[in-house]
């Protein structure tokens, strides 16, 4: 792999790796025909984006034109949000429908939870084509199965087989998958997804400091949008972002049941840090193991302690919390259970529908992901979350 990646490194232009923020707008501008960015607040996440990208993630040039086209894609998208949101004023009028928020540490199940939860005939939620490029909203005749942007998508998952083949094993990139709503917060330039991209450690320490009502409003505006041109009665939506900043989640969506998955914080530690590894090692070909480590454990344990905070205030009906040993034992109870809660039908053709996501989403798919907590001292880990385990450890235990 390392011959494969210095060869294509040679082959890259030195134009698609610049990371200058007025080259990327030009480029976006171009591509779009657009020029109105909007808020420029933006710009202040966008510049330490890029300046923590070129500081901190050891990029080569693979790194960089990958970096590259990511920032000219989300500023496209911004383009067209921008462009949509000034011409349907009606669209931003109606809340989102029923949205059921999964809102969890990473590597507790929540994306098998989120494909079975998708699969509900009435259900909206994200494939990978639409995240990348959510505007225009698809024409009903293409929904769900795609349309030219699909492509686009299915290019995007081999290069994922290319150059993180054992992403596929932890954490399948695929057109057709659903995947997770803080895609459409990418282009504030405020989002997770930029960190589980490349190693920007300055621009991740600095975002666990930011409330992210932008990016939040930003994700309801998307789905009103996107909802005034598809069918369906409720959103799902999925993000360890979720977990992480519950308080802004309930802020912006009152009315959203939220479903929470648990899971030991050891496990969780180890798994986020061997999917986050092979993400690194798309963009740089020199991870740096213990500083990501680090990282991922402050981020992780702030945000538990937030939830554990958030939820002593907040109405205890808006949550139904689920144990990942529940989940793996019972998906589909479990998927019924969610169902009955949230007060969404469950009938015959629903746990048909579910059944066969599970079958089309088996957990070796791609092989098994195996991992170790070996590197991670645990009683540092289980004291640094003593009051997330404290306070859901009959999930986390079941």
């Amino acid at each position: 792999m390392s011959a494969l990646r210095q060869w294509l490194s040679k082959c890259i232009p030195t134009s698609g790796q610049v990371l200058d923020a007025s080259a990327l707008r030009a480029e976006a501008t171009q591509r779009t025909g657009l020029t109105d960015f909007g808020d420029p607040a933006y710009e202040d996440p966008l510049a330490r984006l890029l300046v923590s990208a070129t500081e901190d993630a050891d990029l080569d040039a693979i790194g960089r034109a990958l970096i590259h086209r990511a920032v000219v894609g989300n500023l496209a998208n911004r383009l067209r949000f921008v462009d949509a949101r000034q011409r349907a004023t009606q669209s931003l009028s109606e809340p989102p429908r029923r949205p059921l928020i999964i809102a969890a540490l990473p590597r507790t199940g929540s994306t098998l939870l989120l494909q079975l939860l998708a699969s509900h005939p009435e259900a909206l939620s994200l494939p990978l084509w639409l995240a990348m490029r959510p505007l225009p909203p698809p024409r009903k005749e293409d929904w769900p199965k795609g349309d030219s942007r699909r492509r686009q998508a299915v290019l995007t998952s081999l290069a994922v087989r290319t150059f993180a083949p054992d992403q596929m094993r932890k954490h399948p990139v695929l057109a057709d998958g659903r995947v997770e709503c803080s895609h459409l917060q990418m282009s504030t330039f405020e989002s997770l997804q930029w960190w589980g991209l490349c190693q920007v450690h300055g621009y991740a320490a600095w975002l666990d400091t930011r409330p992210l009502d932008e990016p939040y409003r930003w994700l309801k505006e998307h789905l009103q949008l996107l909802q005034a041109d598809l069918p369906g009665n409720h959103w799902v939506l999925k993000s360890p972002a979720h977990f992480l900043r519950l308080d802004t989640v309930l802020r912006t969506f009152p009315r959203a049941r939220v479903v929470m998955l648990h899971r030991d914080p050891v496990k969780v530690l180890a798994s986020t840090f061997s999917l986050l590894s092979s993400g690194h090692a798309m963009t740089s070909p020199r991870p740096d193991s213990e500083r990501l480590a680090a990282r991922n454990l402050e981020s992780l344990v702030s945000g538990a302690d937030r939830v554990v905070e958030v939820r002593k205030h907040a109405d205890p009906n808006q949550f139904l919390d689920v144990g990942y040993g529940e989940l793996v034992r019972d998906p589909i109870g479990t998927v019924s259970r969610i169902h009955r809660w949230a007060e969404l039908p469950h009938d015959a053709k629903v746990d048909q529908a579910v059944r066969r996501a599970l079958k089309e989403n088996p957990p070796d798919r791609f092989g098994r992901h195996t991992y170790s907590a070996d590197g991670a001292d645990a009683a540092i880990v289980r004291k640094r979350f003593s009051q997330y385990s404290e306070r859901f450890a009959r999930e986390i235990e079941c």
